[in-house]
């Protein structure tokens, strides 16, 4: 697979420049502590979709874009991610395990010989099911990539046509908007 990426943020080294100088500024802990900021790079842009349990229950992943996400690199290593909303406002600076997973699953999507198109990289959340996938669009053509930590019965690191996905995820999605009515 190959992996198209969105189109660039304006300005976005300047915007990501100065939230983490802000950031990296602020006494006390903070998300970068221990991160060498003078060797800190960052990735080319994906956009980030939500998409709502209503919808995901009623078996749509009707998704809207809420910004772009880049990964910030030292010395090679993803260390954190930071997003802009759609007006390239500061939308969050975050650690933990989709770090990582992202790269990972970047990686298994460029191993994988199945799909041979240019596929552009979209960022999945579906928050009321703690699920993120990477999304890969070409076309009318979609495929999903969930990442670790993934919910019961998702597969991390495997890619699901949107059917398949949907066939997975429409029965939890029900069972959580059950438990949360």
């Amino acid at each position: 697979m190959k992996i198209k990426h969105a189109a660039a943020l304006k300005g976005a080294e300047s915007l990501i420049g100065a939230k983490i100088a802000e950031i990296a500024g602020r006494s006390g802990a903070h998300p970068l502590a221990g991160v060498d900021l003078d060797n800190l790079s960052f990735s080319e842009p994906h956009d980030v979709y939500v998409a709502q349990l209503k919808d995901v229950a009623s078996g749509a992943l009707d998704a809207r874009k809420t910004g772009s996400r880049f990964l910030l690199v030292e010395g090679g290593r993803a260390v954190a991610d930071i997003e802009f909303d759609t007006q390239s406002a500061f939308a969050g600076l975050h650690q933990g395990p989709f770090v990582a997973a992202t790269v990972k699953g970047l990686m298994c999507a460029v191993a994988n010989q199945q799909y041979a198109a240019e596929y552009e990289l979209r960022f999945l959340k579906i928050p009321a099911l703690y699920l993120v996938c990477l999304w890969f669009v070409n076309g009318a053509e979609q495929v999903f990539m969930p990442l670790e930590p993934a919910p019961h019965g998702i597969e991390a690191c495997r890619l699901y046509s949107e059917k398949d996905l949907l066939n997975a995820i429409v029965p939890l999605a029900q069972a959580t908007s059950v438990a949360h009515n």
